[in-house]
């Protein structure tokens, strides 16, 4: 199925003139909207996930400027490489910050029109026949959703449901104990300078609720972006992320959570990059995606 090329262009010039004003209102059949974002079958988890869909425009500001330079940072360096990609890059985060409509990238039948995201809550147990109003709720996403969410074991919290615009929050996304943001003030990651790479996996900057919804929205827009399945192949920790060449990074939804979480709490110390390093991939990751296509294989793996 063939659709125009970066759908979301012109709904993200139109939005990211100005701050958006968030509100948080109940609908019918248990939804509640977060600015332009749906949030659906949560219950008394809605209030929790829209103040974390309405931190995200802030959050995610300083990085849009940020990629705005005429000049790349040491954030936007060391996760994306190349100024070229900057557009894309920026795009992409003002689609995450404003819910932009988009037509979900490979479209499975039924999702083939634009739509902001759906964040959707998956019950434990799942339930057999869901209220047909709650679109992230259909049948169709049930089943593929309680396959991964409950079938592979209560560590995976959250999914995008490839050729859709639905990211579906498993019920351990709300078991799990961790923050809705970064426990420290300032959650920079040291770098060795001996190996010129970061010390640890990236978990201040990446294991928050807010991170994690952000990374499931970075899979919506990039695919609604390419019309392709990107990544095909996921890395995660910080160091995988780095080593990465500009062609890949961009794609990367984990990129974007580093590079944010960088900005946003003005990180100054990064590994080195080399001219080199921009055109080869020294990444030996062979971790799979999360993200569940129905029109091939399924594949889940929770987050750092």
């Amino acid at each position: 199925m063939r659709h125009p090329f970066f759908l979301y262009s012109t709904i993200a010039a139109s939005l990211c003139t100005a701050s958006p004003t968030i509100q948080q209102r109940q609908t019918s059949g248990d939804v509640v909207m977060s600015g332009l974002y749906s949030i659906q079958g949560c219950g008394t988890n809605a209030s929790r996930i829209a103040t974390i869909l309405s931190s995200l425009s802030p959050f995610l500001q300083p990085a849009i400027t940020d990629s705005e330079k005429t000049f790349t940072s040491g954030a936007y360096n060391t996760f994306f490489k190349d100024v070229q990609n900057a557009p894309f890059v920026r795009k992409i985060l003002q689609n995450i910050a404003f819910g932009a409509p988009v037509l979900p990238g490979l479209a499975q039948p039924g999702f083939g029109k634009v739509t902001s995201p759906v964040i959707a809550c998956i019950p434990d147990p799942p339930i057999v026949n869901p209220d047909p109003e709650l679109v992230g709720l259909t049948p169709w996403v049930q089943a593929f959703a309680k396959q991964d969410c409950h079938d592979r074991g209560e560590r995976v919290y959250g999914i995008f449901i490839g050729g859709t615009n639905i990211v579906a929050l498993c019920p351990g996304w709300f078991t799990f104990n961790r923050p809705d943001e970064p426990k420290e003030k300032r959650p920079c990651i040291a770098v060795d300078r001996a190996t010129n790479g970061f010390r640890g996996l990236g978990y201040p900057l990446a294991q928050n609720s807010r991170a994690w919804l952000l990374h499931e929205l970075a899979h919506v827009y990039l695919v609604a972006a390419t019309n392709k399945r990107v990544p095909y192949t996921e890395v995660y920790s910080i160091n995988d992320c780095f080593e990465l060449n500009a062609g890949s990074q961009k794609y990367m939804p984990n990129n974007y959570v580093y590079y944010t979480g960088s900005v946003f709490y003005t990180c100054t110390n990064f590994p080195t990059v080399s001219f080199r390093d921009r055109e080869l991939s020294t990444s030996s990751s062979n971790a799979t995606d999360d993200v569940v296509w129905v029109n091939g294989s399924l594949t889940v793996t929770d987050l750092p």
